[in-house]
C-alpha cells in the first residue's frame, strides 16, 4: 500500500513536470487548466503507476488516484509531499492495531499467502 502511493505520487509528479516542460503554453500548473497535454499527462501517469504496480507486486487501486492527484497539480509544495507517506503510515499502523491486536484478524505481516490462509483457517469458527 506504501510502496504504491509513493509509486502513484512520484509519477504524477514526474508527467506533471515533464508535459509542462514538453508543453510550456499549456500553462499545466495552473489548476483550472483542462487541455490535451493535461489529458495526456494525466492519462500516462494512471497507466504507468499501474504499470508500476504490476511489475512491482504492490497493486493497490487507490494509489492510480493518488497519481492523478498529482499529476493535476496539487502536490505544488513540500508539505502535501511529505504529509502523504505519513498518513498512509498512520493508516497502516492503524489497521494493524484494530485487525491484528483488537480483532485477531491476521492481517498482513508481509509474508507468504500460504502462511495467512493457514492461520485464518485456525481462527475461522468452522
Amino acid at each position: 500500500m506504501l510502496y504504491a502511493h509513493l509509486l502513484g505520487m512520484l509519477v504524477g509528479i514526474a508527467m506533471l513536470h515533464l508535459f509542462a516542460l514538453l508543453f510550456p503554453e499549456a500553462e499545466l500548473h495552473r489548476g483550472e487548466a483542462l487541455n490535451w497535454p493535461r489529458i495526456c499527462a494525466l492519462s500516462l501517469a494512471m497507466g504507468l503507476t499501474s504499470l508500476g504496480m504490476i511489475v512491482f507486486d504492490c497493486a493497490h487501486p487507490p494509489a492510480a488516484a493518488t497519481a492523478l492527484i498529482a499529476a493535476m497539480g496539487y502536490f505544488d509544495s513540500w508539505l502535501p509531499v511529505v504529509a502523504l507517506p505519513l498518513a498512509i503510515a498512520l493508516l497502516l499502523v492503524q489497521a494493524y492495531f484494530f485487525n491484528r491486536v483488537l480483532g485477531g484478524l491476521p492481517f498482513p505481516r508481509w509474508r507468504s499467502l500460504t502462511a495467512m490462509e493457514s492461520e485464518a483457517k485456525a481462527v475461522s469458527p468452522r
